[in-house]
């Protein structure tokens, strides 16, 4: 390791020389390539790893968005959560929060971020490392391709492009992490939402076998995945919209922009996912997932956790997650009962015996929170419940379970335990800039609970360090 300034260090890696800076408690080393940019020809193709450069590369700063359609949040700043793409070319890179480079064996925490399998960004503030760091750990938040780019399939093209960059960046961390002093023995890899999600995928791959030994998944499960019928409708619903046939080669005549275009034209409701064999998986509220392809991900995801990574596993959710989804929009307060018996018909296979369950939950609830918790159920906590399961029958790891309950004042305080609430306790990053300060803030007018932020992030770090955040293994769920 060669000094390079008084804020900046230079580090070594098998591809190349490095320049970060320093960020509080560590470094920051931004914007790394783990592999070639995913440009003309390697468009809807698997990651090629990244080729080596001459002379010192500089990654003072984080990773860009990659490409993106604007995205909202009812009623919410998006500000916190979404990435901007700046119409820059897409680049395969990650973020690296060091302690200290020059040191060895610490923990490596890798991150997966959410957004729905369209949107998101590693370089978000609410993804600041400066806590990890702080607390003896590397940080390292992953950008993989989004949306159609990501996770749509066309004939010629590779399935699942997006877990395909998330193994390469974990396999990119196995080669390089030690240069940046952490233990590629002690990788615990992590995710939100679609990442958490993406997780659950890779822990039923072979392909995931050795890149880490500890996984946290939050608010994700396995099933929320297409058949391959369902992903060629995709496909070809997104090929028409842009003009061209359902194929790898004519997709990548579209430009990018285009491309973003034609995803941010199409809506749910203009597909039907629904076949002899399956249900739309996302009851309507969303056209891109992975596909079970038998390859990356197993034909059923949920039996083959297991025959990627052995590993320890903390998983959970929000109370309220449905809450992020409905509570800004017009009308939540007067949501009438038939739309919500029509709006549980699309989530459940048995809506009558879900609204019972609801109903004894929660006896006074109005039929739009009863709705909101119609997706929490069936698209969070039903997974979340059956991943642990599974996880715990199998006997290779330890199995620890979690339920986020704290509820943000944000929409009136209708936000509640809403869906990502989480994230800024678990980062230590409660003062993230929009975060709070205001009634369409995630957290808030008053903001968070350090002390609870305290107990989260130190219950997380535990976890990375020894594979125990210190209560009783499931069932047993652990509060916050």
């Amino acid at each position: 390791m060669e000094a390079a300034a008084p804020t900046d260090v230079i580090v070594q890696t098998s591809r190349g020389a490095l320049r970060g800076t320093r960020r509080g408690a560590g470094f920051l080393f931004g914007a790394i390539p783990y592999a070639e940019p995913p440009v003309g020809a390697r468009r809807y193709r698997a990651p090629v790893p990244v080729a080596p450069w001459q002379g010192v590369r500089d990654a003072t700063a984080p990773t860009r968005a990659l490409p993106q359609a604007q995205r909202g949040l009812p009623g919410l700043s998006s500000e916190t959560l979404m990435g901007d793409w700046d119409d820059c070319e897409p680049e395969l890179a990650l973020n690296v929060w060091t302690p200290d480079p020059g040191a060895g064996g610490l923990p490596v925490l890798v991150w997966l971020h959410g957004g729905a399998f369209v949107a998101g960004s590693p370089g978000q503030a609410i993804y600041d490392g400066a806590a990890w760091m702080r607390d003896g750990v590397v940080l390292v938040t992953v950008g993989y391709r989004l949306g159609v780019e990501g996770f749509v399939h066309f004939e010629g093209g590779d399935t699942n492009v997006a877990l395909r960059d998330q193994l390469a960046a974990l396999e990119w961390v196995q080669q390089e992490i030690a240069s940046f002093g952490g233990d590629a023995g002690r990788v615990c890899a992590a995710g939100q939402s679609a990442g958490a999600m993406s997780l659950g995928c890779l822990l039923g791959s072979p392909r995931s076998r050795g890149l880490f030994s500890r996984a946290v998944s939050m608010s994700g499960g396995v099933e929320l995945t297409f058949s391959p019928e369902q992903a060629a409708r995709v496909g070809a619903a997104v090929a028409r919209q842009a003009g061209v046939e359902p194929t790898a080669k004519a997709m990548q005549a579209v430009s990018l922009a285009q491309v973003i275009q034609a995803q941010a034209a199409i809506t749910p409701d203009q597909l039907d996912l629904e076949t002899d064999r399956d249900r739309d998986p996302t009851g309507g509220m969303l056209w891109v997932a992975p596909v079970r392809d038998g390859d990356v991900v197993a034909e059923d995801p949920l039996s083959a956790v297991g025959n990627g990574a052995a590993v320890d596993l903390l998983a959970g959710d929000t109370s309220e997650e449905g809450l992020l989804y409905l509570a800004g929009m017009p009308g939540f307060d007067d949501f009438p009962e038939a739309a919500l018996e029509a709006f549980a018909a699309r989530l459940a296979a048995d809506p009558e015996a879900l609204l019972a369950r609801l109903r004894d939950d929660e006896p006074q609830a109005s039929p739009g929170r009863l709705a909101a918790q119609a997706i929490s159920e069936v698209a969070f906590h039903a997974p979340t419940r059956a991943l642990l399961a599974r996880h715990a029958s199998l006997g290779t790891g330890s199995t620890y379970a979690y339920r986020f309950t704290w509820r943000s004042g944000a929409l009136g305080g209708r936000l509640g335990a809403g869906h990502a609430v989480d994230l800024p306790f678990v980062f230590d990053t409660l003062g993230t800039p929009g975060a709070s300060g205001a009634d369409d803030a995630l957290l808030g007018v008053e903001g968070g609970s350090q002390e609870l932020a305290d107990q989260m992030h130190g219950a997380w770090v535990r976890f990375v360090e020894t594979g125990h955040p210190g209560w009783e293994r499931h069932p047993h769920v652990e509060r916050f």
